[in-house]
């Protein structure tokens, strides 16, 4: 609803108060609607910070061993071959 000009003002009581009425019942309407959408933006604010973390977390976690397939059946022993199977 457009203001009314300040030159306009009205001199009937009733007049003003069903103005005022109006005035607060389209603030009250407002002010309902401003706070869903603060809800609405917390909620996603939430999400986007549970995001983060867990980006973060992934980005700083030390990934698993890879698995190489099956250990093989008899495996060769660790270390240096003695003598002349060195090389």
């Amino acid at each position: 609803m457009p203001r009314r000009p300040p030159d306009s003002s009205p001199t009937d009581p009733r007049q003003i108060i069903d103005d005022q009425a109006r005035e607060i019942e389209r603030l009250r309407e407002d002010l309902q609607r401003s706070e869903i959408e603060r809800n609405r933006l917390r909620r996603e604010n939430e999400r986007l910070k549970e995001e983060l973390e867990m980006a973060r977390r992934r980005a700083t976690r030390q990934a698993a061993p890879f698995s190489r397939g099956l250990p093989k059946a008899h495996p060769a022993r660790p270390g240096r071959k003695p003598g002349a199977a060195y090389g």
